[in-house]
C-alpha cells in the first residue's frame, strides 16, 4: 500500500494540511513527555511531594514556563 492512497496526491490538499499550516507538532509532545517523565522520576524517588507544586504551563512560541499555585 502507498502512502498517497492513504494521503492523496492533490497539491492543494497538501497545502492547506494542518501540517503545513501550524507546523509539525514532534516537540511539542516530546517536550511534555520528557517533563511527565522527571515529575513522575522525581516522585519515585521521593525527591519532592507530588503535590508541592501546581500545574505548569507552557507558552513554547514564546517560550515562557510558569509553574502555577492551586
Amino acid at each position: 500500500m502507498e502512502l498517497s492512497m492513504l494521503y492523496g496526491t492533490d497539491e492543494v490538499a497538501k497545502r492547506d494540511s494542518a501540517e503545513t499550516f501550524a507546523g509539525t507538532p514532534g516537540p511539542t509532545p516530546a517536550l511534555v513527555g520528557a517533563l511527565q517523565t522527571v515529575e513522575v522520576l522525581a516522585a519515585l524517588l521521593n525527591r519532592h511531594p507530588a503535590t508541592r507544586r501546581g500545574p505548569l504551563y507552557l507558552d513554547l512560541e514564546r517560550r515562557y514556563f510558569e509553574e502555577m499555585s492551586l
